[in-house]
């Protein structure tokens, strides 16, 4: 089954918390964000993915991102890549 994925825009990163590390070192994030529209999100990172880091640096700069994520059939989100960091 081929999952799809969704791309946010415009997204500002509101925080973000540790959740643990893969075994390639990469940190996975709990993240809160909110949309262009206004509306409040929370996801998490892949676990082997170098995500966490970008939503770090945006958060700490305040940079406004795009989310690229994909939604489980437990109908959580992941966020698989940040663009525009």
């Amino acid at each position: 089954m081929i999952m799809k994925t969704y791309i946010l825009e415009n997204v500002k990163i509101n925080g973000y918390v540790s959740v643990c590390t893969s075994k390639a070192g990469n940190v996975c994030k709990k993240v809160c964000f909110i949309t262009e529209n206004g509306r409040v999100n929370h996801a998490k990172t892949a676990l082997n993915s170098s995500a966490g880091y970008d939503i770090i640096n945006a958060y700490k700069l305040q940079k406004r991102v795009s989310i690229k994520y994909h939604i489980t059939k437990k109908n959580n989100i992941i966020i698989d890549y940040v663009i525009g960091v």
